[in-house]
Parts: structure tokens; sequence; C-alpha cells
């Protein structure tokens, strides 16, 4: 009788463990799939704070113009938020539309000046070629 009792205890702890195993995985994956979509949230959250302030700095270029202040630095930025941005969205497609329509906004700068293009990811070397003239040898 003892035997019996302590086989049927060793089999309900064998169960309970069992379904706690399982209990604490499927948590885990939950938690992994709310953790991706958080990271996602969060990159279009920067995505979105990277189109406005592109779309500041480019109005700053204008304003700038007028006054005949040296306007390089500002182009660099809006180059530089390009690219960020590409690098946090590039597997959306409506995003890489839009840092397509970003280059072609910088275009007449990208196309007038002489780029090294060793430090830009080689997927947005890519746009930068097929959305201008540019041709950039990547030294490795």
């Amino acid at each position: 009788m003892l035997n019996a009792i302590s086989s049927l205890s060793t089999l309900v702890a064998a169960l309970i463990a069992a379904i706690t195993l399982i209990m604490g995985s499927c948590q885990f994956q939950q938690t992994q799939k709310l953790a991706q979509e958080t990271l996602h949230y969060e990159n279009e959250s920067k995505a979105v704070d990277l189109y406005i302030k592109f779309n500041e700095i480019n109005a700053k270029i204008s304003e700038a113009s007028e006054h005949g202040d040296n306007l390089n630095w500002r182009k660099n930025n809006l180059l530089s938020i390009t690219e960020a941005l590409h690098n946090i969205t590039e597997t959306n497609e409506n995003w890489l539309q839009t840092v397509e329509w970003m280059i072609s906004v910088q275009r007449e700068f990208l196309e007038s000046n002489s780029f090294e293009c060793e430090t830009y990811t080689d997927s947005f070397i890519k746009i930068l070629e097929k959305n201008t003239n540019l041709i950039c040898d990547k030294q490795s």
C-alpha cells in the first residue's frame, strides 16, 4: 500500500512539473511576441520622429538659402536622417518608398558632391545608386 501511494505521489509530482514547464514555455513565447511588437512600435516611432526632423531641416534649408547661410551641414544632416530612417525601416516597403522620396528631395545635393561610401550600408548604397546618378565604389 505504501509503495502504491509513493508511486502515485511521484506520478502526480511529475505531472505538476510537466504542466508547469508547459505553462512557463507558453508564457515565455507570449513575452517574446510582446517584446517583438514593442520593438516594432519603437522603431516605427523613431522612424516618424526622423521623418518629422527631415521635414523640419528641409524647411530650414529654404529659409537659410534666403540668408546665404552655408547649407552643407544641414544637407548632410538630411542625408544622415535618411540613412538612419532606412536602417531602421528597410524591411518595410512603405517606409522604403518614403526613403526613396527623401533621396529624390536631396538628389541635386547628392549628385553635386562626392561621397565616400565606406560608412553606408550596402542596402543604402543600392538605394542611393537607384535613385540618383551616384556610383559608390565601396572600399573594403
